[in-house]
């Protein structure tokens, strides 16, 4: 169920729907800015995020107008969101932590694909990857198609329901490459020793 807005956020949401039902693409934080006549965008980015955190948008990463609005009451504006389910923690040393909850996340279907996926939160700075911090979703989506320094899931070939996290890396001594294992790579294990099920696809910024 959707939570409350105050006034100033119900004013930004409906001035984004309005400037996407005209564009056809969503506005710039610096236009929103402008609208208000808000000399901040730091005003600006507070109240995204609060929208973000109320269910009502998605900012994605790295795009000047990446503002993807999530309420599917308004069907001009809607996009098809995946609820994509968060498994677990990464932890150092490329160990994940596992959790029962049903909890899911959503994103857009235009953004994360229709390959099954899953997501994982990253516990502290020393248990994500290079660009992530603490509080961060990482969403990974199933492949078997593998590139170097790709951020991965595995398990061992025997153990198919024990995951663990980590980076392809390349090595003379390896034919098939090694997977290693955290951020560090203080340990590593031969590709052929693994399976590797999942790559990571798409990085959430936590607030």
């Amino acid at each position: 169920m959707p939570k409350t807005l105050y006034k100033r956020q119900r004013e930004v949401l409906e001035f984004i729907k309005q400037y996407i039902q005209a564009n056809q693409s969503s506005p710039t934080l610096q236009q929103i800015a402008d609208h208000f006549g808000l000399s901040s965008l730091a005003t600006v980015h507070a109240h995204i995020k609060r929208l973000e955190k109320k269910g009502y948008l998605i900012k994605t990463k790295n795009q000047e107008r990446g503002l993807v609005l999530t309420d599917p009451s308004v069907s001009l504006f809607f996009r098809e969101i995946s609820e994509i389910p968060l498994r677990g923690n990464c932890q150092p040393g490329g160990k994940i932590q596992t959790t029962s909850t049903s909890q899911t996340i959503p994103v857009p279907i235009e953004i994360i694909g229709n390959t099954a996926a899953l997501a994982l939160r990253c516990s502290s700075s020393i248990a994500a990857p290079v660009g992530a911090q603490k509080g961060d979703l990482l969403f990974f989506i199933e492949t078997s198609d593998i590139t170097d320094n790709a951020v991965c899931l595995a398990h061992y070939l025997d153990a198919p329901n024990k995951l663990f996290w980590g980076t392809i890396v390349q090595d003379s001594t390896s034919s098939s490459g090694l997977f290693a294992l955290g951020v560090h790579k203080q340990q590593t294990i031969p590709l052929h020793e693994l399976t590797i099920t999942h790559r990571l696809a798409l990085m959430q910024r936590a607030y």
